[in-house]
């Protein structure tokens, strides 16, 4: 007589183990015949893992949803792979980070419209610049999503950033959720290591004044002993003690989204280098406009440097850049004394 298969036999246990496995982005990312791989998982565990990252999408084709997660995940990813993976040498974003080659400090400039904020050059490096802090540059961390989005880790898996860039599909926006703890992201360091994280904490108000998250690695599928020394030993930054006087040097690290926003047409933007992009600039004082970051500065800034960390001369973070004026080009951000506020009693999360 045949035996029935009972859940005791291990190819029946192997079957239902794929069958209910998670889907692992970072393991997807990395391999190659990715089309061919998103379709070896149920509809059901796709529509979870996007659902997560994204917001609750309608019901939609597992053949759509595929498309969509090349299109939100891995678009994004070979983009900032690309950046680290140079094959130029001199253009490699670390050689030009020693060197402070960047983005030309913002000027306001006549145009036809009025004067304008505006960086009309790039400068093969700042005057002031000497002995960079590289733990600036290793610590920042960009959003592997169609939207992009820069942070900053400081320490123990914590990332901190803007809180709008953890957006949802269906977010107003014009308005600001109800929540956006647990939202899910993940993120690149320049070292290629790559993490799925949650948000753990979050503030933000209409007036754009605040505007902060914090974003926690997760440990996902990794089945290592040594993960906690992995997030242990990611380099970090802290913030200084001190917020930065009026004129004072400063610079931003960021992450300019390849799409160019600027066009009605589908246009890359072809940013050297591509990825990790540095811009110098000033400190220009708080604001009080309405919608906009308190605090005013002249680092150059495109679409995708939301949460770009923003350091004093010393490499201590000072400000996170969230918005510019579209009426004449002032770049701004959240401050000093709404980080310092914002980062009390993180040690408990």
């Amino acid at each position: 007589m045949k035996r029935k298969r009972t859940l005791s036999d291990d190819g029946y246990r192997s079957k239902k183990r794929k069958k209910d496995a998670l889907i692992d982005l970072f393991h997807w990312l990395r391999e190659g015949e990715h089309r061919a791989s998103a379709k070896k998982f149920t509809l059901k565990q796709l529509s979870q893992k996007y659902q997560e990252h994204y917001g609750p999408i309608k019901a939609i084709k597992k053949s759509k949803l595929i498309d969509l997660f090349l299109e939100d995940f891995l678009d994004p990813f070979r983009f900032l792979m690309d950046g680290i993976s140079s094959a130029k040498p001199l253009m490699k974003f670390e050689s030009l980070f020693e060197r402070g080659y960047c983005g030309s400090t913002l000027k306001f400039r006549p145009t036809m419209e009025g004067y304008f904020w505006q960086a009309r050059s790039f400068s093969k490096s700042e005057r002031w610049w000497a002995n960079p802090n590289k733990d600036t540059l290793s610590a920042t961390v960009h959003f592997v999503s169609g939207e992009g989005g820069t942070g900053v880790h400081f320490g123990n898996g914590l990332i901190l950033t803007c809180a709008h860039v953890l957006s949802y599909i269906q977010d107003d926006e014009n308005g600001i959720p109800e929540s956006r703890i647990g939202r899910k992201k993940m993120v690149i360091f320049p070292s290629r290591k790559c993490f799925e994280t949650e948000c753990v904490k979050c503030l933000e108000s209409e007036d754009g004044k605040h505007d902060l998250a914090i974003v926690k690695i997760l440990r996902g599928n990794a089945k290592s002993p040594g993960f906690e020394n992995l997030v242990a030993a990611l380099p970090s930054v802290s913030v200084s003690e001190l917020p930065p006087s009026k004129h004072d040097k400063i610079y931003c690290i960021g992450y300019p989204n390849d799409r160019n926003l600027e066009s009605n047409k589908d246009r890359t933007n072809c940013f050297e280098p591509r990825g990790w992009y540095l811009s110098c600039g000033n400190y220009k004082g708080d604001s009080s406009k309405d919608g906009l970051g308190g605090f005013m500065h002249s680092c150059w800034t495109y679409w995708g440097h939301s949460g770009a960390p923003i350091f004093n001369q010393n490499g201590q973070l000072v400000a996170l850049h969230n918005s510019w004026d579209d009426l004449n080009g002032m770049r701004h951000g959240i401050g000093h004394a709404q980080i310092s506020s914002f980062l009390q009693g993180i040690d408990d999360l």
